[in-house]
């Protein structure tokens, strides 16, 4: 527990902590008071674990938006794949969560991911950021 106070921690890295905890049936409830964070944030952290793992390595290394990744942890595998491909070869623009989906909204071969995409998080609006 002491590992989720450092500074320097990562998304990734902490969200293995969270998730090490909540297997040994730990609530959301109790470590976000415990560790003084908000459950928005342990619940965001951990859904990063849906990710495709090489998708984690790169949210790991900085080489993909936190921000970005985020919006993808909702959607197929196959979809986060094809998404991050389209960042990294630059047909996707950098930009906000919103530019992302727009972006891939007008990407023939996303189409369908985008639907999806939009759908699912559309109630992340309401939650506070991680």
């Amino acid at each position: 527990m002491e590992n989720l106070a450092r500074a320097d921690i990562k998304a990734m890295e902490e969200a293995r902590a969270f998730q090490a905890m909540l297997d040994r049936g730990w609530t959301v409830e109790k470590l976000a008071k415990d560790i003084g964070v908000q459950q928005a944030r342990i619940t965001a952290r951990t859904a990063l674990l849906n990710l495709d793992e090489a998708i984690q390595s790169l949210v790991d290394s900085n080489h993909f938006p936190l921000g970005h990744a985020n919006y993808l942890v909702d959607l197929p595998k196959n979809d986060q794949v094809q998404i991050v491909k389209l960042f990294t070869t630059g047909k996707l623009k950098d930009g906000p969560a919103s530019g992302l989906r727009r972006n891939l909204c007008a990407t023939a071969s996303t189409r369908a991911a985008c639907s999806t995409m939009t759908a699912e998080t559309s109630h992340r609006r309401t939650m506070s950021p991680p």
